[in-house]
């Protein structure tokens, strides 16, 4: 069993102490909010996953953040958040930037924001470092991937966005951005990119990326529809070893044309909130010295929570993912079929211990392997199991 660093014991304590002080400082008026959050987590020793050492248990599987805002003008705030997290294979709780932007407001149906801003993704993404906020440990992996969080969380650019009434039929809000993706040498994409043989990522950069989201909210109370994607081409630059005791060379990757649409539906009724949501990609990856592979996978969700008091909450998903929609032995030809797609049976527990802590425990059921890392792998068991824990502090 792994067990986490001391100081991050200490600063969860310390993360606490000020929640319990106030609900944000206000500092020359600068709000300032925080998390910090620590979990464990266990899965079947054959399939580690999505933390590295979880066959043994973990204690590496804690996020840290601090941001603040500023109200410049009615019309203009600047806001940044910090962020640290341990993933075991990646993470390794190194502070980054994780959003920073100016936000200027002209008319309600049309703002503009400006420097590393969130990125919309479905219904979640935005939102998706804010446990309070959610019933489950990890969001359907699938669709909202803990691995590619750096590379989905922002957008370094611009971007309009604004909402707009539509009578009748409800009122349309909208965001329309373009930039470039952000990737870290210590992140969970690197991390991948190594199991296609590379030994050390020299770079990893994305062309220009366009994103978008369009939500509807219809005349229907607690109802919302929302289309979301992007477009991007990610190059790599790294080094490999074809075979055991050979020289490392250079080679490079990329994803060309790298597209991905998603079609999303949220309905809250009373204490009961139900979603589901589809995404669909497509790209060639391009490796030097081999022929183009098309990548297209699919993956899409059902879920339900329902809040029983104030103190309790009980949430579930079923969630599916693909590793190529049309043709499942394009694949890891050499190894068993379960290893093109995951599904994914989750069953969260959720409790308010005060108004800045939050307990969880989850439990997933799986069947097959398709989101495990399998180069490093002889063998995964087609049907595991993944239980969580974590606590969760903040203000």
């Amino acid at each position: 069993m792994n067990y986490t660093k001391p100081y991050v014991f200490c600063l969860i304590a310390l993360s606490s102490l000020i929640a319990m002080t106030a609900d944000a400082y206000d500092v020359m008026g600068v709000d300032v909010h925080g998390f910090a959050s620590q979990g464990f987590m266990q899965t079947t020793r054959e399939n580690p996953w999505p933390i590295a050492d979880s066959a043994d248990g973990t204690f590496h599987f804690n996020d840290f953040g601090i941001n603040a805002a500023k109200q410049i003008t009615p019309d203009f705030h600047l806001g940044m958040q910090l962020f640290a997290q341990d993933r075991g294979a990646y993470g390794k709780d190194e502070v980054l930037i994780d959003w920073a932007f100016g936000d200027y407001r002209l008319v309600d149906w049309l703002g503009l924001r400006i420097g590393k801003i969130k990125m919309p993704k479905g219904l979640y993404n935005e939102t998706r470092d804010n446990d309070v906020l959610r019933t489950f440990i990890f969001l359907p992996q699938g669709f909202y991937s803990d691995a590619q969080r750096e590379s989905e969380i922002a957008l370094t650019g611009g971007g309009l966005y604004g909402a707009v009434p539509a009578g009748g039929i409800g009122s349309f809000s909208y965001e329309a951005q373009i930039g470039e993706l952000t990737f870290y040498s210590r992140g969970g994409i690197a991390n991948q990119f190594k199991f296609f043989g590379f030994t050390d990522i020299t770079g990893i950069h994305s062309g220009t990326t366009g994103a978008y989201s369009l939500e509807w909210r219809p005349p229907v109370e607690g109802l919302r529809i929302v289309g979301s994607g992007m477009r991007t081409t990610i190059d790599v630059s790294a080094e490999a070893i074809p075979y055991p005791g050979s020289y490392p060379f250079p080679v490079s990757m990329q994803l060309e044309k790298l597209t991905r649409r998603n079609l999303s539906v949220e309905y809250t009724t009373g204490s009961l909130i139900v979603a589901a949501e589809y995404s669909r990609s497509d790209t060639q990856i391009m490796i030097d010295g081999m022929p183009p592979i098309a990548y297209k996978p699919r993956t899409y969700y059902f879920s339900a929570d329902y809040r029983f008091t104030d103190q309790f909450d009980l949430g579930g998903y079923y969630s599916i993912f693909h590793m190529n929609r049309d043709d499942w032995s394009l694949y890891y030809a050499d190894k068993p079929d379960y290893t093109t797609w995951q599904n994914d049976l989750a069953l969260c527990l959720r409790f308010d211990l005060n108004k800045y802590t939050v307990l969880k425990i989850e439990e997933h059921y799986l069947d097959g392997s398709a989101l495990i890392d399998l180069a490093d792998l002889a063998t995964t068991k087609r049907y595991w199991h993944l239980t969580a824990a974590k606590l969760t502090f903040s203000f």
